[in-house]
């Protein structure tokens, strides 16, 4: 996770499950833990997990689901606060947009 944890301890709002490895995350995941950070919000136990189909053989991804595992003791106005996060987030908003990529060799 790239965001320092709240309260001097360890944030466990991810990406993808706890167990996973990898990078940096800057998807809604990170964008969750901004907002969250930015108007105290607690996001202790908070993560994001992300499941894609494989389609054309392989060669690409689609039916993207993102789901928000909140913690239970979350109130209204703090899931309201997540989902509005999520809205913002650059890359489902490319995704759900559609992309053009140009491949260029140099």
């Amino acid at each position: 996770m790239i965001l320092p944890p709240p309260s001097g301890s360890r944030t466990n709002i991810h990406a993808r499950p706890p167990s996973a490895k990898g990078g940096r995350q800057r998807g809604t995941g990170a964008v969750i833990a901004l907002a969250c950070r930015n108007k105290c919000i607690p996001y202790e136990g908070m993560w994001v997990e992300v499941t894609a189909e494989s389609v054309d053989d392989a060669r690409r991804l689609d039916n993207f689901v993102v789901t928000v595992h909140l913690p239970e003791e979350l109130d209204e106005a703090g899931r309201g606060a997540v989902e509005a996060a999520t809205k913002m987030c650059k890359v489902g908003n490319t995704l759900e947009a559609g992309a053009k990529i140009e491949t260029r060799m140099a």
